[in-house]
């Protein structure tokens, strides 16, 4: 199913009492036309393995080695790199223990020991890379550090981002015209990536490199641009905000962006949302969200806040998109007089043949062939068009 086009902090101290929390007690605030949460949805939701808090393996900015903490030694305060991958360039944990020069001259290599200066410069002693210090030949393992992750990345001193498509080196940055600068800086691809958007919300402090390490600026500063790119609102830059988001909004967030495997979209939206599920890489896209779906009716009874589902089970990615789609297009819903589920109630009430109607109206593709198909089947008459 193709996707509709994309248009284009004071740190708490980190005590134990201030870490992140992934059983998320408090009840979450939600919008005033939001019903508030029931006594049973702020319970603790089932989960597969404990979530860490913090990472156990990092990498040290001195000698660029792993180093493995054991499980009863305290974790250090640590910054983080937020970058996108590169096919073929990436280091693995079992590269990092077993350096080559070949392995040295990759490009996944450089940017590492890059990240270890930046953060020995600003006083940091590990930094935590996820190519390297993740154990991706440990499935277990790898599958509670992907639950884990919006912890890992909350609880940091510091998120370097780091755009390896983004140059400014032909002439110093000073000398760019603003609106130019930024241009460039917004069509980014690490805007447009999966895991980079917990990476945005998550930490407390974000700051952007270009691709030769020259700092750019930070994500307050930044806000506007970033709103302006990501369509995500400024308000939500501030972590202590995000739980004020709706969900069907939150997960609404991932839908257009791309990642190197399809569950990932629904994946990387695990800790904003609260929740944790066993991966199950090659399940599709589809069936993650649905599972995702059905974790959050079990932590979260009130489904009105998830959106407007129908009572047997949606087609959770399809009333994703929608809604996105009507956010994008300033509300959808004027075009058909009503929400934008309501096309299918209009064509039938004004008597229109379904697939006349889908031809004779503007819909983005992957909606016009849903519809095409649902309209087939005959699931347009009177008596069904209620539940789309």
């Amino acid at each position: 199913m193709t996707a509709p086009l994309r248009k284009r902090l004071r740190r708490p101290p980190l005590s134990s009492t201030r870490t992140f929390q992934p059983t998320m007690t408090a009840p979450l605030r939600t919008r005033p036309r939001c019903l508030p949460l029931s006594s049973s949805a702020t319970s603790q939701p089932t989960m597969m393995a404990p979530i860490r808090e913090r990472p156990r393996r990092l990498v040290s900015t001195q000698t660029r080695r792993i180093v493995e903490f054991s499980r009863e030694s305290p974790i250090p305060s640590y910054a983080i790199l937020s970058h996108r991958w590169e096919e073929g360039q990436e280091v693995s944990l079992q590269d990092m223990l077993d350096l080559s020069p070949a392995i040295e001259q990759r490009s996944g290599f450089q940017k590492i020991v890059n990240a270890c200066a930046q953060a020995l410069r600003d006083g940091h002693s590990y930094i935590w890379v996820d190519t390297c210090c993740i154990n991706k030949q440990d499935p277990r393992g790898e599958e509670q550090d992907i639950n884990s992750m919006y912890a890992y990345y909350w609880n940091s001193v510091v998120c370097y981002v780091y755009l390896n498509d983004f140059w400014m080196t032909r002439r110093p940055l000073s000398l760019w015209f603003p609106d130019f600068r930024n241009m460039v800086f917004e069509s980014s691809s690490w805007f447009t990536r999966g895991w980079t958007l917990q990476e945005l919300l998550a930490p407390s402090s974000v700051r952007f490199f270009t691709a030769d390490w020259k700092f750019y600026g930070d994500k307050k500063h930044l806000g506007d641009i970033i709103e302006r790119v990501t369509e995500i609102p400024r308000r939500f830059f501030n972590r202590k905000n995000i739980q004020g988001a709706a969900l069907i909004e939150k997960m609404s967030w991932s839908v257009d962006r791309e990642t190197t495997k399809p569950e990932d979209c629904a994946y990387c939206l695990l800790g904003i949302l609260g929740v944790t599920m066993k991966t199950k890489y090659g399940e599709g896209v589809e069936r993650a969200f649905e599972r995702l779906y059905d974790m959050l009716r079990m932590r979260f009874p009130d489904t009105e806040r998830i959106g407007p589902f129908i009572a047997r089970k949606p087609n959770v990615l399809l009333e994703l998109q929608l809604h996105k789609l009507d956010h994008d297009q300033g509300g959808l819903s004027r075009m058909f007089d009503g929400s934008i589920v309501d096309y299918g109630r209009h064509s039938v009430i004004d008597g229109t043949d379904p697939k006349q109607y889908i031809s004779s109206h503007w819909l983005p593709e992957f909606l016009r062939t849903w519809l095409w198909h649902e309209s087939s089947k005959g699931y347009l008459s009177l008596s069904e068009a209620q539940w789309f």
